[in-house]
């Protein structure tokens, strides 16, 4: 590394002289300044509307619950997903059942002698 650069903060460095001296070497301290830059948000701000009635009853769950408003509200969107979800399976239980029951289906012995016809075995 050449003599003129720092090599950690605040550690001397010997520097060589300007002129017809340059066979001569004066010490100097080098300081680095750190910059450190934001980073960037791990979370979005997100503002609803809602009645006053029902801020005023969100603000008294939070409170209720020990969290703050975005815990709550992670909280309530984690439970919605898995709402919507059951929504889903249950949908595809009755499309299942419904079409069970149009192809005679009563039980796993019909689905077994079905995958065997349909296997040609």
């Amino acid at each position: 590394m050449p003599a003129a650069m720092a090599r950690a903060e605040g550690e001397t460095a010997p520097l060589p002289k300007t002129g017809s001296e340059t066979s001569r070497f004066e010490t100097r301290t080098i300081v680095i300044l750190r910059m450190t830059m934001p980073r960037k948000r791990s979370s979005k701000v997100l503002a609803v509307s809602v009645p006053p009635a029902a801020a005023d009853e969100f603000d008294r769950l939070a409170e209720a619950e020990g969290r703050n408003k975005s815990e709550l509200f992670r909280e309530m969107l984690r439970v919605y997903r898995g709402y919507r979800e059951t929504g889903t399976f249950e949908s595809l239980q009755r499309y299942g059942a419904a079409q069970a029951r149009r192809l005679g289906i009563r039980d796993e012995r019909d689905v077994e002698r079905l995958i065997h016809e349909a296997r040609g075995a």
